[in-house]
């Protein structure tokens, strides 16, 4: 196969028994997928700029493959797609694998990538969270603490709330068995 000249990121996705739900985005090039955490300013602003800098791939064709059931999308003009289906047959609960595959406009692919899909028990609440300042300080409300915080400090060493681990224990575990604890989904600006 010849050399990739594009790359599907695939967001993890959700779903119940049947009707199951993936996003994603196709960008041109490849991303970079790792960051080595390092202090210092210059190594985050150039972290900060890679994210984005990256082209999308607009209107590629998208196709995703789940326990072999074959779904097909067009990614918009900002290369971003959705996939929601209804499952062949019912879904267990727990961590499922998709395959999502972009095509050219000559029909060629470009691009593979493997994604996760989360069903929960039927039991369970499901918890959905923002990550800046809820888990980590962020100064949210003040651009200058907020930019401070972007730009001196990368994910490893910014702080997270004092008692932030065990509030969100408390949750996972609340009103159901140990061995399946509550689904937890970020969300993040």
């Amino acid at each position: 196969m010849s050399k990739k000249i594009a790359q599907v990121k695939v967001y993890h996705g959700y779903g119940h028994t049947h009707n199951l739900v993936v996003y994603g985005h196709v960008f041109k090039y490849r991303a970079k997928s790792k960051q080595r955490y390092k202090d210092g300013v210059l190594v985050n602003l150039m972290h900060i700029f890679k994210l984005f800098v990256l082209k999308p791939y607009p209107f590629a064709k998208v196709q995703l493959t789940f326990n072999g059931q074959t779904v097909v999308t067009n990614a918009a003009y900002d290369g971003f797609f959705k996939f929601e289906w209804e499952a062949n047959e019912n879904v267990d609960a727990g961590w499922h694998e998709v395959n999502v595959t972009a095509f050219n406009e000559e029909g060629k692919e470009v691009a593979q990538s493997t994604g996760s899909i989360y069903v929960p028990h039927i039991t369970q609440y499901a918890f959905i969270s923002d990550i800046d300042d809820t888990i980590m300080v962020s100064h949210s409300k003040t651009i200058a603490k907020r930019l401070k915080e972007l730009l001196l400090k990368n994910p490893r060493t910014r702080k997270t709330f004092q008692s932030t681990r065990y509030h969100y224990e408390l949750l996972a575990n609340a009103h159901t068995a140990p061995q399946q604890p509550n689904p937890f989904f970020y969300v993040s600006s």
